[in-house]
């Protein structure tokens, strides 16, 4: 078989995988990727190999690996809407003091596309690249909250709840109480969730054609963060975010502006 042809096979069986589905038995990536079998699983293991995909030795199901993902990162990164998103994620946290961060969901969580340091001292060790289970941080609320029905149903039956501090939600009907939450109020929120030491808010970023593209997020140490200042840098997440959604053509309704004291205007 000619070397392009072997990526063109390859490329046939990464691309099986998709967000709905990103768990899938060697017979399913044959039906999607439309190869023969033995095709299939002498690629397979070559990917496994180079470390791409990855096998569950419980359920034989087959995922991509997260070193894919943070190539995945790389190229995201080069897209318009972290170029966009900068001047926005710096003012936001220089009003806020706090870091601001930028992503969107895949397959395997969350993926960060890009990270604001503030200028204090304690700063958040998270960075572009990295991934971090959906339902325990702010941002992955807020994507998750902005799916479809049938979409998020397909998400909680492909993904477990188990990662996450005690005070993650561990259960179906607990997330979905978080996703309306966040609904309800335009933001979600981490409160000590994915860490312990760490809390933010998060709000959807849209684009033209209204589909939910990315989520931007406050992070701050939890002891910055008592129940009477989640509001304030909530009501600031969502005025950030509708900024970006605008730049990119989207609408974003019900934003309550925010004066620098953190009041309501």
């Amino acid at each position: 078989m000619e070397r392009s042809a072997v990526i063109a096979r390859a490329a046939d069986v990464l691309f099986a995988f998709s967000a709905d589905r990103p768990h899938l038995s060697l017979g399913e990536i044959v039906k999607r990727a439309s190869l023969p079998p033995s095709t299939v699983r002498r690629l397979l293991v070559q990917l496994t190999a180079a470390g791409l995909v990855e096998q569950d030795d419980s359920t034989r199901l087959y995922s991509l690996s997260l070193r894919l993902a943070r190539l995945g990162a790389v190229a995201l990164g080069s897209m318009d809407i972290v170029a966009r998103a900068a001047p926005v994620m710096r003012e936001l946290s220089a009003e806020a003091n706090e870091a601001v961060l930028l992503g969107q969901l895949s397959a395997q969580g969350v993926v960060y596309l890009s990270v604001v340091q503030p200028a204090s001292e304690v700063r958040i060790s998270t960075q572009a690249g990295d991934i971090r289970p959906a339902h325990s941080t702010s941002i992955g609320k807020a994507l998750l909250a902005s799916l479809g029905q049938g979409e998020l149903e397909a998400w909680l039956a492909s993904h477990s709840l188990e990662e996450g501090t005690k005070n993650a939600p561990k259960t179906k009907d607990r997330l979905l109480a978080d996703l309306e939450g966040a609904r309800a109020r335009g933001y979600a929120i981490n409160d000590r969730e994915s860490s312990s030491e760490f809390a933010s808010v998060a709000a959807p970023v849209v684009d033209h054609e209204g589909r939910t593209v990315a989520a931007l997020a406050i992070s701050s140490p939890a002891y910055r963060v008592p129940p009477e200042r989640i509001d304030e840098l909530g009501r600031r997440v969502v005025a950030a975010a509708a900024r970006l959604t605008g730049q990119l053509g989207g609408v974003t309704a019900g934003v309550r502006p925010v004066e620098q004291d953190g009041r309501r205007a």
